[in-house]
């Protein structure tokens, strides 16, 4: 599970997303409860425990979780196994954002609003994210940057490094234009949607 944060402003939309990605292997149940709780705070302690539990990982910090689409913006958060494929995106414009989870190749719209911040990623990284969010009173990107690096201190699930993008790009109908974009994703990649309202 990585952090991606998504804020659509009423003049400027911003998406930030962290660039790790975790491959287990093995009984890894325990750990990765431990790692998305926010008790494995450095990579050293992730092999350590990693090792301790007898599971398998690998760790890379090259995956692409936020791009453009044409004027707008997407992130994704992702849980693939053998037994299943999990996606959650984002897509984003100035006044407008729209998330949609991805389950096995079925597409269902899971919420869409106005101005607003979006945070996608494990428990512990969403209420860090949220609680730096809510004291936010000025410099979002700012703000942005400076929850990315707590993150990356603080636990292991995401990358130290990570990636930021920004759009002014005023969209005639942000809302229909964010269900296009999800629409052309899912006929790119054969996904079925489900009931876009």
């Amino acid at each position: 599970m990585s952090l991606v944060i998504a804020y659509a402003g009423s003049k400027e939309a911003l998406i930030c997303g962290d660039q790790r990605s975790i491959t287990f292997a093995g009984r890894s149940e325990a750990l990765e409860e431990e790692l998305y709780s926010g008790r494995i705070a450095g990579d050293g302690e992730l092999e350590r425990r990693a090792r301790e539990l007898d599971t398998w990982i690998r760790v890379t910090d090259q995956g692409e979780k936020v791009w453009r689409r044409g004027g707008l913006l997407v992130g994704e958060v992702k849980d693939i196994s053998p037994a299943s494929q999990k996606r959650r995106r984002v897509y984003l414009t100035p006044g407008a954002f729209l998330m949609a989870d991805i389950v096995d190749g079925q597409a269902r719209v899971t919420g869409r609003g106005g101005s607003s911040a979006v945070v996608l990623g494990n428990q512990f990284t969403r209420s860090l994210a949220n609680s730096m969010l809510q004291s936010c009173r000025g410099d979002v990107e700012k703000t942005l940057r400076a929850i990315m690096d707590q993150a990356g201190q603080k636990t292991a699930s995401v990358s130290r490094g990570y990636a930021i993008l920004s759009t002014s790009v005023r969209q005639p109908d942000p809302e229909g234009a964010l269900v296009r974009a999800l629409e052309e994703d899912c006929q790119e990649s054969g996904w079925q949607i489900c009931a876009v309202q």
